[in-house]
């Protein structure tokens, strides 16, 4: 029952850290699309 609970645990944990990853990436490639549309508008 402990280990169960160990690898459940560490499964939950690995999730959060996996959404938390998407998460980031989402943010730094939407921020990078964001910023190259600002550079072409401002600079055409």
């Amino acid at each position: 029952m402990d280990g169960c609970g160990i690898l459940l645990r560490r499964g939950l944990s690995d999730l959060s850290t996996g959404i938390r990853r998407v998460f980031i990436c989402i943010f730094v490639g939407m921020r990078f699309v964001v910023d190259n549309f600002i550079l072409s508008f401002t600079s055409s």
